[in-house]
């Protein structure tokens, strides 16, 4: 695979004169390069062992710090995401499964709430970006299931939990809250090859926060300065979110499993473990490394 290159496939052959030739183009980072959604959505349908039904998921909501106007940090659910490739907030998902059509709900578009924070994500945009076979405003989603539940023989809905249906009054329809979670289980332990390469992209950009971390170690005071360059690292590379807290622990911090406050001198500590790992397009990798600190480092060069 081409390193820089966004464009990416390969083809082998010969010119007329008999030398062979190769080409090789990357679509890594294009938006020919679309995340598996759909047949990630048949994958579960065939892991529930069903012709009929609908599925139905809904993204993680816009949601404020307690007594204040600023938004908590963002994080998509894992599900829906594995569903859709949508990194984005009150978004909602269904998969017909008779009509092997999926369908992205977005937010309608708010001029206020774009003056703010910028606009919301558009059916047409959401089209060219993703793996959909449809892309519509949330308040077509009511008239949809109706619609479908109408043309059902059995309409159900599979939702992952009983608290997430859809915000729907009918009578006529049936949740199935049981199979959803341990079928999408299944289809997420095996990885395909788009999967494999985002968490491919996270342990690359993980290793080069634990390289610079090393480099600069010497340098070095305090815990936070250890989080702070692989934090710094990760983030200029594209990768803002940690897959979780960053661990900096030197010295008796060390033995805490979950030691996350990564604010003492390290001035007398003879080890350090970094546990840190950054995250791509909600794919993790987790790293840990311990090393010695830089002046004890030294002094065992000079024994």
């Amino acid at each position: 695979m081409a390193g820089s290159n966004p464009l990416s496939s390969s083809e082998h052959g010969n010119d007329p004169r008999g030398h062979s030739y190769s080409i090789h183009i990357q679509t890594r980072g294009t938006t020919l390069d679309k995340y598996p959604a759909k047949q990630h959505a048949r994958n579960v349908a065939r892991q529930l062992g069903l012709t009929d039904g609908l599925i139905y998921l809904m993204s993680q909501s816009t949601r404020t710090l307690e007594d204040s106007d600023q938004p908590q940090p963002f994080r998509q659910r894992r599900y829906f995401f594995y569903l859709s490739g949508v990194d984005e907030p009150d978004c909602h998902l269904t998969f017909d499964i008779k009509s092997d059509i999926l369908t992205l709900y977005v937010p309608h578009y708010d001029l206020r709430k774009a003056i703010w924070v910028g606009p919301t994500l558009r059916p047409s945009e959401a089209l060219m970006r993703y793996d959909l076979n449809a892309a519509k405003t949330y308040d077509e989603l009511s008239k949809d299931i109706r619609t479908w539940a109408s043309k059902s023989m059995s309409p159900v809905i599979y939702i992952l939990h009983e608290g997430q249906k859809p915000n729907i009054n009918a009578h006529f329809l049936a949740f199935n809250h049981e199979d959803l979670l341990p079928a999408m289980d299944a289809c997420r332990e095996i990885k395909d090859e788009h999967e494999i390469d985002l968490i491919r992209r996270a342990n690359e950009i993980s290793a080069s926060a634990h390289i610079e971390v090393l480099l600069g170690i010497r340098n070095m005071q305090n815990e936070a300065e250890i989080h702070g360059k692989f934090l710094d690292t990760c983030v200029s590379q594209g990768a803002r979110n940690q897959s979780y807290e960053i661990i900096a622990a030197s010295g008796e911090n060390a033995a805490i499993l979950h030691y996350t406050k990564n604010n003492e001198p390290l001035d007398g500590r003879q080890l350090v473990c970094l546990d840190a790992g950054a995250e791509w397009n909600c794919y993790a990798s987790d790293v840990t490394r311990p090393f010695p600190e830089t002046s004890i480092l030294a002094e065992l060069r000079v024994r």
